[in-house]
């Protein structure tokens, strides 16, 4: 059971699963800019979806991520760009960026509170003076009341993907269990993985942003563009670094 950065199977087919993701996040994001972001930093890039939405050249990208087989798919598609293998808690260059993204719920794959600290940490360090940090999270509520039990399936004529979700009330970690099916002539193979995650109240993480000296301009529900609200599910916090 491979588990939390591997991506080792899923990556196979992330792209086709998860693009639509993207369609509505950088309806968000766009909206903080009145011109493209030239310089990205993109913190847990994953398969590099991120870059069909960028407006940015091959020498002003960095993709960093934890898992080889999402980054191996990064580079098929985009060749020319930077991608690093590592985690995002170690990136470190001595370069500045007009915008530091962490999407798709890579925040909450830190499982403990003071990697979250050093993930806004790394992204304080690398952002320029008006540039944006944006990231989005899980919430607890939809952790807590959406995911035990919930299962998703997506299939093709070449594979088959199922998702369970489940909730540890007493440690407080959520897990999905990916299970997929790829076809291989007249077999179907099998491979299993699972994603842990954790979450953190609002007021917690915008402490924890405060004490890196970034300020919160904005945190929307991802869905509606509106304020959040205790049922939302995903959350975007959109911050610039702390002026006196």
């Amino acid at each position: 059971m491979e588990s939390n950065y591997e991506y080792k199977y899923l990556s196979q087919i992330y792209d086709v699963c998860k693009s639509s993701f993207w369609d509505n996040y950088f309806i968000r994001i766009n909206s903080f800019f009145t011109t493209p972001p030239k310089r990205v930093l993109d913190l847990g890039c994953g398969t590099g979806l991120a870059i069909n939405h960028l407006n940015c050249s091959p020498n002003h990208y960095i993709g960093v991520d934890a898992s080889e087989a999402m980054l191996q798919v990064a580079k098929k598609k985009f060749p020319a760009f930077d991608f690093q293998l590592k985690s995002i808690l170690m990136f470190n260059q001595a370069r500045e960026f007009d915008l530091v993204l962490s999407a798709f719920d890579t925040m909450n794959h830190l499982l403990n509170i003071n990697d979250w600290q050093k993930a806004f940490r790394t992204a304080r360090h690398h952002l320029s003076a008006e540039g944006y940090f944006i990231f989005d999270v899980v919430t607890q509520h939809d952790h807590q009341f959406n995911w035990p039990g919930q299962v998703n399936v997506t299939e093709s004529n070449e594979w088959l993907y199922i998702q369970k979700s489940e909730f540890d009330n007493e440690k407080k970690i959520a897990c999905l269990k990916n299970t997929i099916f790829l076809k291989e002539k007249n077999f179907w193979l099998r491979f299993d993985e699972e994603i842990h995650q954790i979450s953190l109240p609002i007021s917690t993480i915008m402490e924890l942003l405060r004490y890196e000296d970034l300020e919160c301009c904005q945190i929307l529900d991802l869905e509606t563009g509106s304020a959040p609200k205790n049922s939302s599910t995903t959350i975007l916090f959109v911050c610039k670094v702390k002026t006196n």
